[in-house]
């Protein structure tokens, strides 16, 4: 209501992130997967939230978004190369009840899912491909008496084709 007030609160969180990449032959494997909280600095959807309010003092705490994100991309060939890449988010809502304002990238985003073949072909220092990609997002409504999980989705989804070409030197 008109008030100014200045906090020292901070909030800890935790990313934990796994790579896996396998070679053999023609084929490869390349993976990642990540367990974050409010990681907002790799412009990643997450966040953070209210978690209380001391009335008297106006002093806040806060309570950090949780997701996992995860992806594959499969890989096979050599100067004609067949690839799959597959993605997913999922928001598992914040660590505690939030009482208060969310804030962050897309908190009421429940999920992501991406799915992407593409061909690649390599000419000398050219590279030419072709991608296909199909991204849906579940959008809808936090509750906050459940951690700010996000409920009453609705999927929107894009379709892009691309072609491109490199010049590697």
């Amino acid at each position: 209501s008109g008030a100014t007030y200045k906090t020292n609160e901070k909030l800890s969180t935790f990313a934990a992130i796994a790579y896996l990449k396998y070679t053999k032959d023609k084929f490869q494997l390349k993976a990642k997967s990540m367990y974050g909280q409010n990681v907002c600095e790799s412009l990643l959807p997450s966040g953070y939230a209210v978690a209380s309010v001391n009335t008297s003092t106006g002093a806040e705490t806060y309570t950090p978004f949780n997701h996992v994100y995860n992806w594959i991309n499969l890989i096979y060939g050599s100067n004609w190369k067949v690839c799959l890449f597959v993605g997913h988010l999922k928001n598992m809502g914040t660590s505690e009840n939030p009482v208060g304002q969310l804030y962050g990238f897309y908190p009421d985003i429940d999920m992501i899912y991406k799915i992407s073949p593409q061909l690649i072909h390599t000419y000398k220092n050219f590279m030419f491909g072709w991608e296909m990609s199909l991204t849906t997002a579940a959008y809808g409504e936090n509750d906050l008496t459940d951690k700010a999980k996000v409920l009453n989705t609705d999927k929107v989804s894009n379709f892009r084709n691309m072609i491109s070409i490199a010049y590697n030197f």
